[in-house]
């Protein structure tokens, strides 16, 4: 977990300028992002990591059961022509979780560009995984961005 001074030495960069194209396919561009997606084996999570594909990112989707996941991915590089590959990722396992995630940067390029978090599973006790893991970082940004975001509404 992050630390309070870690979480004070968070730098927030001003974003790059618009895209003057007025293609909306280059605007939604995600050539070279990584994404991983839980519960991609099929239904939504599968068709967000198409789209994501479409678009040109590399992708990871994670699955519990559905061993077809792998069919899919083989299927989804080679219709985009983009890396993507499945894994067999328990999220209920924080351990698990950050050892998919570290091993996945790796090889997919070093950064994690966009997760979502699709899986369908019932929490009935303890923390939610991605707020144990990140929400240090998320509050200081929150804390940061609010007074941006009622400025701009107001």
């Amino acid at each position: 977990m992050a630390s309070a001074e870690d979480v004070a030495n968070v730098t927030i960069s001003t974003p790059a300028p618009p895209s003057k194209s007025e293609s909306v396919k280059e605007l939604f561009s995600m050539k070279g992002k990584f994404a991983i997606i839980t519960g991609a084996g099929q239904g939504i999570g599968l068709e967000v990591a198409k789209a994501f594909a479409e678009q040109g990112a590399n992708v990871a989707i994670w699955y519990n059961s559905n061993k077809a996941a792998v069919t899919r991915a083989e299927e989804i590089e080679k219709q985009y022509g983009v890396r993507c590959r499945a894994y067999k990722v328990n999220v209920t396992d924080q351990d698990e979780v950050e050892k998919a995630v570290d091993e996945q940067v790796k090889l997919f390029g070093g950064k994690l560009d966009v997760l979502v978090a699709n899986a369908g599973i019932p929490w009935t006790q303890g923390p939610i995984l991605i707020v144990r893991l990140f929400y240090p970082i998320c509050a200081h940004i929150v804390h940061l961005s609010c007074p941006l975001w009622r400025s701009s509404i107001d």
